[in-house]
């Protein structure tokens, strides 16, 4: 059985501040789903966080992090009130639909941080996964309600 990419990163995101249940309004921002994904790719339930109903993070919205592994890499995809992960290396700027994203290498990870012009973040990281298909994993994302998400990640 092939081993799961060990790779470290600096920083895991989560969701930014405490959540809460009683304030602000979680459809603020859009939740998004991948159409795309490279072959062997499944949700890991353990990985993922998404918001429940009514719980938003920092600055009053929703917030998600949706992991996938393959046997050769990671994707997570995280937006809303998270942080994305932190990489240092060359940034690339590309044009996804009618999105403009910054695209950062280091080593075998990519961080795609995309602004779509919701309110908090929007991005794609890979361990392992090729910077093409990362690339189009990001662009291929698209709207979906949060319960649908929930269910699709297996975390409803």
């Amino acid at each position: 059985m092939p081993a799961s990419p060990t790779a470290q990163v600096a920083t895991r995101p989560t969701p930014a501040g405490s959540a809460s249940l009683e304030r602000g309004d979680p459809a603020r921002f859009v939740y998004r789903w991948p159409s795309f994904l490279p072959e062997g790719m499944r949700s890991s339930i353990g990985e993922t966080r998404i918001a429940r109903e009514d719980e938003v993070g920092d600055g009053d919205i929703g917030f998600y992090l949706v992991t996938f592994n393959g046997d050769a890499g990671k994707i997570v995809i995280g937006g809303g009130a998270v942080e994305p992960f932190s990489l240092s290396g060359p940034i690339e700027r590309v044009n996804l639909g009618s999105y403009t994203a910054r695209v950062v290498t280091q080593g075998d990870q990519t961080l795609i941080v995309i602004d779509d012009g919701a309110p908090g973040a929007l991005f794609v990281f890979g361990i392992g996964i090729a910077r093409d298909d990362l690339v189009r994993v990001a662009a291929s994302l698209e709207p979906i309600d949060p319960r649908e998400m929930r269910r699709r990640a297996g975390v409803e």
